[in-house]
């Protein structure tokens, strides 16, 4: 585990794209720049995927904004999720009654080598699988 290795889940990443919400969407930009600057961030293709869907369904972004966004976000390191992925995440799921998408995106984080996962999705300061769960707005990080 590389202590100055993260991981950051869609949530986060589409309050970038909230532009009804201009103070959370500033303070997150402010918040991932401050983390890129010091820890290397890695996603994954179920992040990209994530985000694409809920830009177009719940901010109304048309599929070019989109885009860039999603290229943006994919020029940090790229995990790859595979089968044996998915089975540890079933294992997750069941130990810590989670949900699966979140269990694999805590699975890929772990293999990644990433220490954090910052999510406003899960138990803020949980620890799964070595992976300490961090809500960067409980955090007073942005």
């Amino acid at each position: 585990m590389e202590s100055n290795k993260v991981f950051i889940d869609s949530c986060i990443w589409l309050y970038t794209a909230d532009n009804n919400n201009p103070a959370k969407q500033s303070a997150t930009r402010s918040f991932i720049a401050s983390v890129s600057r010091n820890s290397r961030i890695t996603t994954s293709v179920q992040v990209l995927g994530e985000f694409g869907n809920f830009a177009i369904r719940k901010y109304n972004l048309d599929a070019e904004k989109v885009k860039r966004y999603v290229e943006h976000i994919s020029a940090f390191e790229l995990h790859e999720v595979d089968a044996n992925t998915v089975f540890a995440a079933l294992g997750i799921t069941a130990k810590h009654q989670i949900a699966f998408w979140d269990a694999v995106l805590i699975t890929t984080a772990k293999e990644a080598g990433c220490s954090i996962f910052y999510s406003e999705d899960l138990n803020h300061e949980q620890t799964i699988s070595d992976v300490q769960i961090i809500n960067p707005f409980l955090e007073g990080d942005t």
